[in-house]
C-alpha cells in the first residue's frame, strides 16, 4: 500500500523568467518526498501560481484564439461542419451573439455556397446551416467524379444512389424557391410601377373631362334655347343670353 508523503515544504514561487527549470526543479521535490499522485502534484503547482501568473497566461491564450477566429481562420479543405467544430473550439468560453457567430461562419464558405444559404429561413440553427453547406460541397466532386468515369448504365451507375440524387434535388429544389422569390419580387415592383402609372394617367383624363364638362355645361347654361339650337341663325333671344349674334345686336329679347 502506499501512502501519501505530508508535504512539510514548501515550493517556490514560480519563477516567470524560466518555468522549465522551476518544473525540473519541483519533480525533484515531488519525487523526493514521495508526492506520487497526478492530482497532489497538481493541486500544488496551481496552489504556487500567483492569481496574475494564471490570468496573463490564460487571458492571452484566449485572447489570441479569439483574434484567430476573428481574423485568419479560413475554411481550407475542411468540410464546414469540421470548420464550424474548430470556430466553437477557438471561441471558447467567450460570448458572442449566435447571429453575429452565424454570420461570421457565413462569410467565410465559397460564393456559391453563400448564395445557396441565403434562401433559408432566419430561424436555421447554424449547425443546419453547416450540414447543408456539406451537402453543397459534395456536389461538384461528385459531378466531377462522373465526368472521370464510362457512363454505365442506369441500373448500374453507382452515382446515382437515391442518397445522391435526392441530395441533389434538394440543391435544386433550393436554388428554384430563391429564383421563384426574385421572380415574386420583381413582378410585384412591376405590378405596383404599372398600377402609380394607371391612377397617374386615369386623375389626368377624369380631371381633363370634369373641366370641360363644366366649362360645356356653362356655356350651355348662359345660352338661350334658340342660340342652343340654332347658333348664328336664330332669329329669335330671350334674356339671360350671352350668345352675340350680330343679327341680334347685342342679345336683346325678341319674341
Amino acid at each position: 500500500m502506499t501512502f501519501q508523503a505530508v508535504i512539510t515544504w514548501r515550493i517556490p514561487p514560480f519563477w516567470t523568467h524560466d518555468p522549465a527549470l522551476w518544473f525540473h526543479l519541483i519533480e525533484a521535490q515531488f519525487s523526493s518526498h514521495r508526492v506520487l499522485s497526478d492530482a497532489s502534484r497538481l493541486s500544488h503547482v496551481i496552489g504556487s501560481l500567483s492569481p496574475e501568473t494564471l490570468i496573463n497566461r490564460t487571458s492571452e491564450s484566449q485572447r489570441k484564439r479569439l483574434h484567430q477566429l476573428l481574423t485568419s481562420e479560413e475554411l481550407g479543405d475542411r468540410t464546414p461542419s469540421q470548420f464550424l467544430r474548430r470556430m466553437k473550439q477557438l471561441l471558447g468560453d467567450e460570448n458572442l451573439p449566435d447571429k453575429v457567430f452565424k454570420q461570421l461562419f457565413l462569410q467565410r464558405l465559397p460564393s456559391n455556397t453563400q448564395v445557396v444559404l441565403a434562401s433559408t429561413q432566419e430561424s436555421t440553427s447554424i449547425e443546419e446551416l453547416a450540414e447543408l453547406a456539406d451537402k453543397i460541397a459534395e456536389v461538384p466532386h461528385r459531378f466531377s467524379t462522373v465526368s472521370t468515369v464510362t457512363p454505365a448504365t442506369p441500373t448500374t451507375n453507382p452515382f446515382l444512389s437515391p442518397t445522391s440524387s435526392s441530395e441533389i434535388a434538394d440543391l435544386h429544389s433550393l436554388m428554384t424557391q430563391q429564383a421563384a422569390q426574385i421572380q415574386t419580387l420583381t413582378t410585384q415592383i412591376q405590378a405596383l410601377s404599372l398600377g402609380n402609372q394607371r391612377r397617374s394617367s386615369s386623375r389626368s383624363h377624369r380631371y381633363g373631362r370634369q373641366s370641360r364638362s363644366s366649362s360645356a355645361s356653362r356655356n350651355s347654361n348662359d345660352t338661350c334655347w334658340y342660340h342652343r339650337k340654332f347658333g348664328t341663325q336664330a332669329w329669335k333671344c330671350t334674356t339671360p343670353c350671352s350668345f352675340a349674334s350680330p343679327s341680334l345686336g347685342n342679345g336683346t329679347a325678341r319674341n
